[in-house]
Order: C-alpha cells, then sequence, then structure tokens
C-alpha cells in the first residue's frame, strides 16, 4: 500500500473530497505573536467573522490581525474562561472555572447578576458545555448530580436544577434548535466501575443505555464528554478514549472505537471529516468513520477545541501551545 502526496492546491481544487495530508504547514499563534497564554481552551467564531480564544488568563478576539485581551478589568467573572457560545442576538457568552458566567454585547463584557449563586452550585464541579436555545442558557457540568438551565432576562435571572435518573455516568441533551449540552454525573467512576448513558432527544424523549461506559483504564471521568453531530443524522460522543456513534432515531449504539489517549474535543467538519482532539498526541481525521483508518496531527499537542471558519480553514486550540491555523485541507490518496 502506497501513500501518494499531491501538490496541495491542485487536489483542493480539483478533487476536494479527497482526505487528509500528513504533513501539513500549520501557523502557529503563541505568547511570542500576542497570545496571553499558550493554554487555550476553546475557539469560536462568530457571526461578524471574528475569532474568539478562551485562555487561562482572559479572552481573546481576533481580527486576523490583531488580537485584542478582555480580562476581569474588562467584565469578565474572572481570567480563566473554559467555555463560549454565541446566541442569536450574537451576544458571546463566556463561562470561567468557578463557573461564573458573563456575556458580550455593545464592546463589553457584563457580568451575571447570579454569578455568586452559580459559584455555590457549582462547586467542585467545572462547565462543560453551554448551549443557547432562546432565553434559555443550558449549562453541561463535568460531575454534578444534575443539569442546570438559566433563564435570562437582563432584569430576571434565575437558575433551573434538572435531576438526572442515572446515579452515575454521562448524558446529552439535543435542544429544540439542534444544539447540545452534555456532561458527566458523579466523580467516582474509577477502578473498571460500569456507569450508565442517557440520551435526550429533541422530543425530550429519553433513553437510557445500562452499563454503556465502562473504565478499563482506571482512570476517572473528568470533563471530557463531547459530542458532534454527523451529517447522517448521528451523533458522536467521548468518554475517557472511547468514541461512541448513537443513532438517535433507533436509539441504537453504531459503531464505537478507541484512541491512544484521552479525548479533549470532538469535531465533524462541513465535508464530514471526523476530528478527535487528544490529550498529549495532537489530533485523530477519520475520514469516513470512526471506525476507519485515522490520520495524526499536531502530535504531542494537547488539542482542546476544534473549529472550521467560514473560508474553510480550521482553527485548533490547545494546551500546551497556543492555536495553530491551516487555511486549506491537504489530503492523502491510499492506493
Amino acid at each position: 500500500m502506497k501513500e501518494l502526496v499531491f501538490v496541495v492546491f491542485f487536489l483542493f481544487l480539483f478533487f476536494p473530497s479527497i482526505a487528509i495530508s500528513q504533513s501539513p504547514r500549520f501557523q502557529n499563534y503563541s505568547v511570542v505573536d500576542g497570545l496571553p497564554s499558550s493554554e487555550c481552551y476553546q475557539v469560536l467564531q462568530d457571526k461578524k467573522g471574528f475569532m474568539w480564544i478562551a485562555t487561562d488568563k482572559g479572552v481573546v478576539r481576533f481580527d486576523g490581525d490583531n488580537f485584542q485581551f478582555f480580562t476581569i478589568s474588562d467584565g469578565l467573572p474572572e481570567n480563566c474562561i473554559l467555555r463560549m457560545s454565541e446566541d442569536d442576538s450574537g451576544r458571546i457568552w463566556v463561562a470561567g472555572f468557578s463557573g461564573k458566567i458573563a456575556y458580550f454585547e455593545n464592546n463589553r463584557f457584563v457580568r451575571l447578576k447570579i454569578n455568586p449563586q452559580l459559584s455555590k452550585l457549582f462547586l467542585q464541579t467545572v462547565v462543560n458545555s453551554l448551549s443557547f436555545q432562546n432565553d434559555t442558557l443550558w449549562i453541561g457540568m463535568t460531575n454534578a448530580q444534575m443539569r442546570y438551565r438559566i433563564i435570562f432576562q437582563k432584569e430576571t435571572q434565575r437558575v433551573e436544577k434538572i435531576p438526572s435518573p442515572i446515579i452515575q455516568g454521562g448524558y446529552i441533551k439535543v435542544l429544540r434548535n439542534g444544539q447540545t449540552v452534555q456532561g458527566n454525573i458523579s466523580p467516582t467512576f474509577v477502578f473498571g466501575k460500569k456507569a450508565d448513558f442517557q440520551f435526550i432527544d429533541s422530543n425530550n424523549r429519553s433513553t437510557i443505555f445500562r452499563n454503556l461506559l465502562v473504565d478499563r483504564e482506571q482512570l476517572p471521568l473528568n470533563d471530557n464528554i463531547r459530542v458532534a453531530h454527523l451529517p447522517n443524522g448521528n451523533y458522536i460522543f467521548s468518554f475517557l478514549n472511547h468514541l461512541i456513534e448513537l443513532n438517535p432515531k433507533t436509539n441504537k449504539i453504531v459503531r464505537k472505537c478507541s484512541v491512544n489517549e484521552i479525548i479533549l474535543f470532538v469535531f465533524v467538519d462541513s465535508k464530514g471529516g471526523i476530528w478527535v482532539g487528544l490529550r498529549g498526541n495532537g489530533v485523530h481525521y477519520f475520514k469516513n468513520a470512526i471506525d476507519g483508518e485515522s490520520t495524526n496531527l499536531l502530535p504531542l499537542n494537547s488539542i482542546s477545541g476544534i473549529l472550521e471558519d467560514h473560508e474553510g480553514g480550521f482553527w485548533f486550540t490547545s494546551l500546551n501551545s497556543g492555536l495553530f491555523y491551516i487555511q486549506v485541507r491537504v489530503f492523502i490518496i491510499t492506493v
């Protein structure tokens, strides 16, 4: 079997559906280039085209040329920001390490009035996901005993707790607008124990998969429940170093696989390619399915976030080397 690597632009112009190259050239943005930190957690592109990067030292807005920093002095609830989301109004929402939340509007961050309450609720937990539907912000937590949603109006803000029917395991809830909220219940998933998984569809129908999550490596179930939506309607979710594809129409597990490191992020691009960010081993790219062959990129990096921008470029946040960008796809043909 031979791998023939062709010229990037020739393939991109004439064969846009062929898969990824062995050694594409990434542009790396680090502290030297103007980032406040090389520890980055997520990248987001807003409706206006700005790139937002969440770091342990604040939030960065990037216009392609310049980085603009935001810290607690600019209204952030705290400097260590883990998750971001954009709502239908174009506001950028951020959640910090302690669970405090703020939103960006009129060129400034505004902290929620209920942040003191959130800090108490989210003690010893970490925000896993932020998703918006209408005026409701859904929050997926790590190691929490229930899910939460914030009913948001500028003058009236309240938190609702949603108990979980599973004692230990993970969950995905699909909102009516297609966004998802995910997290895990209880921090005691260790030493080969089995745990349950709950899938809640957009019509609020719940299916529980008993003993689906098995910790074969005797590691704790941390904040790495990640989910992505495939073009065929199926969902891929991760826990530890495992990937599972779920058919929401039949509520059946379609396929499973394992990778060689803890999974930090899962992303599906516009062509249906599956990207899996790993702790300490870069990103794995699967062209067709998670049980097929994959290509490893950015080795030795812990990839915490992946994004395809409006122009088809790809952005990767890392926990150790800042931000990576590649302008176009580079492809491999296997014959």
